[in-house]
């Protein structure tokens, strides 16, 4: 099969976005790179990127001469009209001679910036976040700035024992948000699954709980 070019994404979407998304990466053609769009929603939404010089991608791949702007950048606000969570973005890459090509999607949730951020403690969070198992470095970073929330994190929380009992889970949910037993949460969210609440939609009530904003917010 002809290669008709080649392409990175450098810095794209991680998990879930809330805010403003931030792309960058590079481009190159035999024929030469007319432009570089970012399609959203299974192409609903096709923007174009900023193009500018990338002087390390030229060293490291000089085979590409008729690209004297191999690097693309985009940055986006707010979700377009119509995409709100589960969403896919793909960069089109158009060559002079007209061909288009796409890089494989890349599957991500994005949702507008919460409209006010508390004031984390960030070292309870990276406790809490150890607790979690979570292993991106900048989640508490994250969640400080308001560009990821805490339940962005807790899927895990949710899934990995599915077969344990209501008491069991709401026991265990506790000691991971407050890092001790918590006799009244416990009994508070056992008594909601029990009444047919998801375990999802219990995790996020403790998370918004005033117990909990109490242990993790200045």
């Amino acid at each position: 099969e002809r290669q008709i070019g080649a392409g990175n994404l450098d810095l794209g979407p991680f998990s879930t976005v809330r805010g403003p998304l931030e792309l960058s990466g590079w481009a190159l053609s035999p024929a030469g790179v007319a432009a570089v769009n970012v399609l959203l929603a299974n192409g609903a939404h096709r923007i174009a990127a900023a193009r500018h010089d990338r002087p390390d991608v030229r060293a490291a791949i000089p085979w590409y001469p008729r690209v004297s702007q191999p690097g693309f950048s985009l940055r986006i606000d707010r979700p377009p009209r119509g995409v709100s969570g589960e969403t896919d973005l793909q960069i089109e890459i158009v060559t002079d001679s007209g061909e288009r090509f796409l890089k494989t999607p890349v599957w991500f949730r994005w949702y507008p910036a919460p409209e006010h951020v508390p004031a984390w403690n960030e070292g309870k969070l990276r406790e809490l976040f150890a607790r979690l198992n979570v292993r991106e470095d900048r989640a508490a970073e994250r969640v400080v700035s308001g560009a990821a929330l805490v339940d962005d994190f807790t899927a895990p929380l949710i899934t990995d024992r599915e077969d344990e009992s209501d008491a069991d889970f709401a026991e265990r949910i506790t000691e991971v948000f407050f890092g001790r037993p918590y006799a009244a949460i416990t009994t508070r969210s056992t008594h909601l699954l029990q009444r047919g609440r998801s375990r999802e939609s219990v995790v996020r009530e403790l998370i918004a709980s005033p117990e909990f904003r109490a242990a993790h917010v200045f």
